[in-house]
């Protein structure tokens, strides 16, 4: 892909208004102005797309093998960069060998010509130092190699590479593990249906099972006196039985702020006292009428209140008044 146009003004609208003050400026060339600065925008984005994901990393297989350093290379089991890294660890270790027989030969000339001791001593430290160099140089080379991750000799396309557990720095072919696959602790093996995940075929029966049975029950939370109701209500009901009257209260929205489509059920058993049904701030409206305020629930009866808006809610039932 080609880089995106910069964007270039097209027109001198300054000019043009010094020119003409009390006209509007030229739509038509406004116009083009915005396609050229939209097309170029879009370019932009476009060029953008090729090398930076929506998440801001850097976009997948935008780095190609070639853009990867000789070590990296090497570490991810490329043998013909672990063959150059040998290659200068041998060419370090020659040098340091050729700087050792330096060494030797000018110790032997200082040996030989007293009168040249001083310029021969200068000259085998010298070359001590490029020993040390080098030596260093061979070092290096030695820990990159040995820190190096050798592949497998053969592997089918698309295979996963597993670490070797023989020697730590090498991997093996995966061909021994097969169906869905589990991690413990970073190690890889075969996952078991049943125990691991749920089976295809028990997807028909177990999971409509647990679906019927979380939208069919309508769990009880049964109150023997007044009630302030809490966030956990909804989709359950609760109960009152008892003799004597009570007041269950729906809390303000400020304090426990219900989901908009909340609904709260309410149960008054045979024979129990009257129940009032308040709300703390926002409005309780009566379906059907539309009178506001608290309601009461005779004895046998039923009601539900549904959250209409952030403030409130509307109830209806039997046996409520």
């Amino acid at each position: 892909m080609s880089y995106p146009t910069k964007y270039t003004r097209q027109y001198d609208y300054v000019s043009y208004q010094n020119a003409n003050p009390s006209r509007p400026l030229p739509a038509g060339q406004i116009h083009a102005d915005y396609n050229a600065v939209a097309a170029s925008l879009a370019e932009t984005i476009d060029f953008l797309k090729t090398s930076i994901r929506a998440d801001g990393g850097i976009a997948n297989e935008s780095i190609s093998f070639d853009q990867l350093t000789t070590s990296v290379k090497a570490s991810i089991g490329d043998t013909t960069s672990a063959d150059e890294i040998l290659a200068a660890r041998d060419d370090a270790v020659a040098a340091a060998s050729d700087a050792a027989t330096s060494e030797t030969n000018a110790t032997s000339s200082a040996t030989a010509a007293a009168s040249s001791a001083s310029a021969a001593s200068t000259s085998a430290t010298n070359a001590a130092s490029s020993a040390s160099a080098a030596a260093t140089s061979a070092t290096n080379a030695a820990a990159t190699l040995a820190n190096a991750v050798i592949g497998a000799v053969a592997s089918g396309d698309g295979e996963i590479m597993l670490f070797s557990g023989t020697t730590g720095k090498s991997v093996k072919r995966s061909v021994s593990i097969s169906g869905v696959l589990k991690l413990t602790s970073g190690v890889a093996s075969a996952a078991v249906a049943g125990t691991d995940y749920l089976a295809p075929s028990a997807i028909g029966s177990t999971v409509q099972a647990y679906d019927a049975q979380l939208f069919s029950d309508v769990p009880q939370n049964p109150q023997s006196g007044s009630y302030t109701c809490v966030s956990t209500d909804p989709q359950k009901h609760v109960y009152h039985n008892a003799l004597s009257a009570h007041t269950y209260t729906i809390p303000a929205n400020a304090s426990v702020p219900y989901p908009i489509g909340t609904r709260l059920m309410f149960v008054n058993e045979t024979g129990s006292g009257n129940l009032t049904i308040a709300i703390t701030s926002d409005t309780l409206m009566l379906a059907g009428t539309g009178a506001t305020g608290s309601r009461s629930l005779s004895a046998a009866g039923i009601a539900t209140a549904m959250k209409i808006s952030s403030t409130k809610w509307i109830i209806s039932g039997t046996g409520l008044s």
